[in-house]
Formats: structure tokens, sequence, C-alpha cells
């Protein structure tokens, strides 16, 4: 699984360059006066990984690992267009909020995201909140779900399911009606839980 933000991205640059220019600043390794070699050995760590990976172990145990949600295959398959493996999004997700994203590889502008998190209260409340962030939304059946909505020009298909509460977006780069896409690939994350 890797780990891709644009804000990670812009800060893995800015991170090359730094450790680039400072490489010759670095001192040697201490080398074992055992082995004799002639190579000058540089330890440096990954801090953003490692910070990454703490980040998803962060995650409530209780939560699925959304990326194991959908796969490229699947994204295929249903957006017609090939995907990146899912990256786990560490700014969005928290102990109570799973989240996961997968880029198209191609030219086009398109990207899936889902988010999980435990259900607190009456699904309606989510439904309600739904309708004033993005208009009027509209009954979907999913089926495994408990019950399901779509908004905001097919863009989001929110679900319950099993105590859980689930988002799926999807944004290409026009403004079309998505809601055919976004609720299959709501069927497919709904049928993995």
């Amino acid at each position: 699984m890797r780990f891709r933000t644009p804000v990670r991205q812009s800060a893995l640059i800015t991170g090359a360059i730094l450790m680039a220019a400072g490489l010759s600043a670095c001192e040697a390794a201490e080398a074992d006066p055992a082995v004799a070699t002639d190579e000058t050995v540089y330890v440096v760590e990954d801090a953003a990984s490692e910070q990454a990976v703490a980040d998803q172990q962060s995650i409530s145990p209780d939560l699925p690992d959304a990326c194991d949600l959908l796969d490229e295959a699947s994204l295929e398959s249903i957006v017609g267009e090939a995907f990146e493996a899912g990256e786990f999004n560490a700014i969005l997700s928290d102990s109570d909020l799973a989240v996961c994203d997968w880029y198209a590889s191609g030219d086009s502008y398109s990207t899936v995201q889902v988010q999980v998190k435990a259900l607190s209260g009456d699904f309606a409340d989510v439904r309600a909140q739904a309708d004033t962030d993005y208009g009027d939304a509209s009954d979907v059946q999913l089926e495994g779900a408990d019950d399901a909505f779509v908004a905001q020009n097919g863009t989001v298909v929110e679900f319950a399911v099993g105590g859980l509460s689930v988002t799926v977006l999807h944004y290409v780069d026009d403004w079309v009606d998505l809601s055919d896409v976004t609720t299959a690939l709501a069927s497919v994350v709904a049928s993995e839980l």
C-alpha cells in the first residue's frame, strides 16, 4: 500500500531536495572495524513514511481498512480506465475515520475516495446533513446496505451497513452525472463489508 496525498507529494519533493542538498553534511555511519570496506555508508530515515504507517495504525481496529474495499480491477471495470493502487489518506484519516484514495493512472483526472467511520446516531441525521451540504439527496438501492443515498450530481454515495457509515466519492474533470458509476463503486464496497 502506498501513501500519497497532494500535500505529501509536495513534502516529499521538498524533502528530497533538502536531503540531496544536506547529504554532503551527513556523517558516515560507524563501520564495524572487523569488516574492511571502501564504501561510505549513510543512514537516512524516511520519517514521512514511518509517520504514515503510524497514522494508519492509529485507526480504530473496529474499522475496516478502506483500501481493502476496492481494487484496481474493479475500478477499471466500472469506471473504464486504469487506476493506481489505493493509498491511505493520512491527512483525513484519524482514529474514528479510515480514508483511502485511488487515482486514475491515465491522462484524465479521475479519483475515487472511500471513507469509513462508525455510525453514531441515526442514518437519517447523516442524510439530513447531506441534504444541507450537497442539496437534495436521492435514495439509492445498494445490496447489503441498510440505507443509502446519492448526492451532488452522483459524485457522492453514502450508505449505512453493519453499524458503519460509508461514503464513496468519485470525481472526474467534467461535471457530468456520475450516479450510476458511483453507485456501482459503492455496491462493490458494500459487498466487502
